[in-house]
């Protein structure tokens, strides 16, 4: 399975950065329907959990090529969002060692089914924390 590395299409990656990580660059494209400020921000657009990606349907419809040619599992959901402020927070947490952390009100149910939840005020979780390994952030 090749490794990847997401970002944003505002601060395209160097690919001199990751010759020697091992890992391979892909720069999401900019979402239509999301505000100006985190439109090509990775953990508004896309969320890892159990081994595949979840996105929104259109956001993977308009960038399918992408997407396809990462070789992982894709998951998309229909849930409501939007460019306003809390529906621009669907994949905005952090999930791990099986609880997600986040305004786990306004979360996708697919990254919370199956997972404890602790619930913070704060909407951006996942871009406000260091997760400095998979057992502790």
């Amino acid at each position: 399975m090749k490794k990847i590395i997401l970002g944003s299409s505002a601060i395209p990656f160097s690919e001199s950065v990751f010759h020697y990580t091992g890992l391979e660059p892909v720069t999401l494209p900019f979402s239509k329907r999301i505000s100006d400020s985190v439109k090509g921000h990775a953990d508004s657009l896309v969320f890892f959990k159990d081994g595949a990606l979840i996105t929104f349907d259109d956001y993977y419809l308009e960038n399918r090529a992408l997407f396809d040619s990462l070789k992982i599992p894709i998951i998309t959901t229909n849930e409501y969002y939007s460019d306003t402020y809390p529906y621009d927070i669907l994949f905005n947490a952090i999930e791990i060692n099986g609880t997600v952390i986040g305004r786990c009100e306004n979360v996708s149910a697919l990254i919370k089914e199956g997972k404890s939840e602790i619930r913070v005020p704060q909407g951006y979780a996942r871009c406000s924390t260091l997760l400095a390994g998979m057992s502790c952030a």
